[in-house]
Order: C-alpha cells, then structure tokens, then sequence
C-alpha cells in the first residue's frame, strides 16, 4: 500500500509539473498572443533573400533604420543588429528558453518581435548554451 501510494504521489507531481517546463509561444491565428510585440517591414531586398532561402532560424541582417525602429518602439537602450527568423509552425509548443532576437514571419514582408525577447547581440549570444558544456 505505502509503495502504491508513493508511486500515485509521484505521477501527481510529475503530471502537474509538465506545464512548468514549458515556456514556448503560444499563438493565435498565426500570430503572438499574450505578450507584447512590435512589428516592422522587411526592405524588398529582405524579402527576396527569404523567398529564396528561407530556413527556420536563419540570421537576417537588420538595416540601420530597422534598428532605430526597433530601439525607439520597443523602448530599448541596446537592441539586435541581427535577427533570427522563424515562421510559428515552426517554435510552435517548443521551449523558448534561448531564443533571443528573434522575428516572426505573419505576413509576407512583416515581422512581428516580442519585446522581452529584444537584447544586444552579446547578450543573446552569451544566452546561449555552450553545446560542448
């Protein structure tokens, strides 16, 4: 009786635990929901590079009016000169734990970027995991 016990505790804990480790974007009709974004257009040469290339993840440089737009909306000090780029079917339900400077694609030309996710480019390279650790 006492190991039946433990065992039935023990599923309990494990069951309501699962949503503590799960911190992925939750979306909304291809959109962010719940959580503050700003939205910016990508140049027509942005675009082309996308259309053609396009993979879940890939960087994508930011112009320098991209960069005053992002700073002045997102009301930031130091932000991203760089992007990484993700449709939402593709983080959808994924942890977000590192995800750091990252671009949304919703529609063909925009981007959508959660403002808690904006830092300098150290910092979100010095976020990551050390994949040799």
């Amino acid at each position: 009786m006492k190991h039946r016990l433990l065992r039935l505790a023990t599923c309990f804990l494990l069951s309501s635990a699962v949503g503590l480790f799960a911190d992925g974007f939750k979306f909304k009709d291809g959109r962010l929901a719940d959580e503050p974004v700003i939205e910016i257009q990508l140049t027509q040469s942005q675009m082309t590079i996308l259309r053609k290339h396009f993979e879940p993840g890939m960087k994508l440089k930011l112009t320098k009016k991209q960069q005053a737009e992002i700073l002045a909306k997102a009301k930031i000090k130091v932000g991203p000169t760089i992007l990484e780029l993700w449709k939402p079917a593709n983080i959808e339900g994924d942890c977000s734990c590192f995800l750091w400077n990252i671009g949304l694609l919703f529609k063909d030309g925009w981007i959508e970027l959660p403002i808690h996710r904006l830092v300098s480019d150290k910092e979100a390279e010095d976020s990551r995991p050390d994949p040799e650790g």
